[in-house]
């Protein structure tokens, strides 16, 4: 990809990035997704629901509708194909790694990946990203790449590295429903919680009890919920901070000093930054959903606390 060396070109696709998963925007598209999984919610036939694979099942529905709110209506994840491609890529991309004949040491996730940019492919010649359903950050991160003239298969494996990010949803909202349903009282607790986000619609009949629940709701009025999802984050994630030194630095641990050679890059687990005692408590190791809420970690994250990378500051 050649334009990634155009200064221009990277100011450009940064200031999408930078606008597009910040403020109203990201709002827009969590509303975005959230509206799609209710309406498939909403459309479920009354009553019990057999599921055999609960985790496939979450992955699925979460997956198609967080990549619905991304793409709109004619997302190509809405094709259950190439919604499995993108998890048998996803679930073996480690292999491709080493870059070695991927097409023979990693013929799966090679084949795969291959599948999702041509699904990519054909929404972006198509221009399906013009659909009145398709949010602004999808509009403009597709605008700028096609002022620059980039290529349409190059525009289509971004896009597979951006899906690959959005995957920790479906997987997170897994964990969190799993942890939270083995513990029937703190399932109780938040039932009660998530009254006071609901509102009772006009079409209640004497037969049917029918509520609306309001997004913006959750913040105010479910502070158990949101420690959940915190606690979630950081018991369960397993991913490292990367960054390249810029300069040599020396660093101590108050017991030695290291130097960190200008160049090279350092990698901070999660599983150790999110695991220590000092921060979580004696039972780091453990899940408890309302950890935040009783070390008072709601109003402002705790120190070390990094559930999708850090952003600009580490501290």
């Amino acid at each position: 990809m050649q334009l990634w060396t155009d200064p221009e070109f990277r100011t450009a696709i940064f200031r999408v990035l930078y606008r597009g998963l910040g403020g109203q925007s990201l709002a827009d598209l969590t509303t975005g997704a959230v509206s799609k999984a209710a309406n498939y919610f909403n459309e479920l036939p009354p009553g019990q629901l057999e599921v055999v694979d609960f985790y496939v099942w979450i992955r699925k529905v979460v997956a198609t509708n967080v990549m619905s709110g991304f793409y709109g209506d004619l997302s190509p994840f809405s094709d259950p194909r190439v919604l499995q491609s993108f998890w048998t890529y996803h679930d073996e991309m480690h292999k491709l790694l080493p870059g070695i004949a991927p097409s023979l040491v990693a013929a799966n996730a090679y084949k795969a990946r291959t599948e999702v940019i041509k699904a990519l492919e054909t929404y972006i010649r198509k221009e399906n990203d013009f659909g009145d359903d398709v949010p602004q950050f999808t509009r403009d991160r597709f605008s700028a790449e096609r002022k620059f003239g980039m290529s349409i298969h190059d525009s289509a494996k971004i896009e597979v590295l951006l899906a690959t990010a959005l995957a920790n949803v479906p997987t997170l909202t897994y964990w969190l429903i799993a942890h939270i349903y083995n513990q029937p009282e703190l399932l109780a607790r938040i039932r009660e919680e998530l009254l006071g986000a609901v509102v009772q619609d006009d079409s209640t009949s004497a037969t049917e009890l029918r509520m609306t629940l309001r997004l913006g709701g959750i913040k105010d009025r479910c502070p158990l919920l949101l420690s959940c999802l915190q606690e979630t984050q950081r018991h369960n994630i397993v991913d490292s901070i990367t960054r390249t030194v810029m300069k040599d630095t020396a660093v101590s641990d108050g017991d030695r000093s290291y130097l960190l050679k200008a160049g090279n890059s350092v990698q901070m687990p999660l599983s150790v930054l999110h695991a220590n005692p000092n921060v979580w408590g004696d039972d780091a190791d453990d899940w408890v959903g309302d950890r935040s809420l009783k070390l008072g970690y709601m109003s402002s994250p705790p120190p070390g606390f990094h559930p999708f990378g850090g952003g600009k500051h580490i501290w």
